[in-house]
């Protein structure tokens, strides 16, 4: 069981606390974490726009598991999210 002291299956095990079917301003923390540049504006959209961004259309598995039209769908949700103000480097 030393897997369970590892960095990672904190990660892994997490349960986040916000809907799994929309994106939350709260879900800007991740971004903070990889991305200083994330602020004001990205929040700002998150909370205009979050609920127009349709979470359902994602597979519901890893990355690793999904199929060319999945990644597919997944490409486009994410370059829908980069055009939000705030959003794009």
């Amino acid at each position: 069981m030393q897997y369970r002291n590892d960095i990672g299956y904190f990660y892994l095990d997490y349960q986040p606390i916000t809907p799994p079917d929309q994106v939350v301003p709260e879900d800007l923390a991740v971004t903070l974490l990889v991305n200083s540049q994330a602020g004001c504006k990205a929040f700002h959209s998150l909370m205009v726009h979050g609920k127009t961004i349709d979470l359902a259309q994602l597979p519901d598995k890893s990355l690793e598991n999904t199929s060319p039209e999945e990644i597919e769908k997944v490409a486009a949700l994410i370059a829908q999210v980069a055009q939000l103000p705030g959003f794009a480097a």
